[in-house]
């Protein structure tokens, strides 16, 4: 990782997290689950998929990349790892299915949720 990619991994997502950040529940398949501090992003733009099929997810969540703060990437299941987000500001969160990694650059992971 670069020297700005560290920079940035430590400070402006931490600052991002502070203001726009919600906690979230992360639940992986091999069980448990634990809260994290995430941003959402809701209604994310219509994507292509590798086989060139549309899919539209429910949201994008990005984390830490970090076990401990965050998600390590290294361990992600997205046959069945899954998020309890809140599709709507104010509304009950739902748990919903992990189905693409995004990107993990820049000391991010960024989630499609379904």
């Amino acid at each position: 990782m670069s020297q700005f990619s560290q920079l940035i991994a430590r400070n402006a997502f931490s600052q991002l997290l502070l203001l726009h950040g919600e906690t979230v529940t992360y639940r992986p398949k091999v069980g448990g689950s634990y809260e994290r501090n995430a941003i959402v992003e809701r209604n994310p733009p219509a994507m292509f998929d590798p086989a060139g099929n549309v899919v539209a997810p429910s949201a994008m969540v990005s984390f830490h990349n970090d076990a401990t703060i965050g998600v390590d990437p290294v361990t992600l299941n997205t046959g069945g790892d899954r998020v309890d987000i809140a599709l709507r500001n104010g509304a009950k969160p739902t748990t919903r299915s992990v189905f693409q990694v995004i990107s993990t650059d820049g000391g991010v992971t960024v989630l499609a949720i379904r």
